[in-house]
């Protein structure tokens, strides 16, 4: 679908008049306007549109994968573990839209180690998220601290 097309679209749902979404989205209220005569636009400045188009469409739902993301991790302990607490918050850069997430695991540590053996390859299947980071961020008194990043898929 070309750039057009989704801006196209997305002013359609909303009712956002054209200039005010260019210079929303780009700083530039001649977006539309150029878009609609052929411009082609730059990556990075496709990628920011694209980015404020996916965070203020009302119709698409973002769903917190944070406790899907937590369920995943505890499956692959195959063990007893426990879910001390959970906090997530909405993340945004120029180019994506996602989520920061802290969880906390009450594990021994035989659980903790399956739990997080094999990340690296591991592909965590989050409905409409992707995980891009995940980490160990601490562990003391049987509690496991990990932090992730997700992003949500266009």
């Amino acid at each position: 679908m070309s750039m057009l097309s989704i801006v196209e679209r997305h002013l359609a749902r909303t009712g956002i008049p054209a200039t005010r979404f260019g210079l929303d989205a780009a700083n530039d209220r001649s977006l539309v306007r150029t878009l609609r005569g052929g411009r082609e636009l730059r990556p990075d400045l496709e990628r920011r549109v694209r980015a404020f188009i996916a965070a203020s469409d009302p119709h698409r739902v973002v769903r917190d994968p944070n406790l899907r993301l937590a369920r995943a991790l505890a499956e692959r302990a195959h063990a007893p573990i426990a879910l001390v607490d959970s906090l997530s918050r909405e993340w945004l850069s120029p180019t994506f839209l996602g989520h920061r997430h802290r969880i906390r695991f009450e594990a021994g540590a035989a659980a903790a180690a399956r739990m997080c053996a094999g990340w690296e390859e591991h592909a965590f299947m989050l409905i409409g998220h992707i995980v891009v980071d995940l980490g160990i961020a601490g562990w003391s008194d049987g509690i496991v601290t990990v932090e992730a990043l997700t992003v949500v898929l266009a």
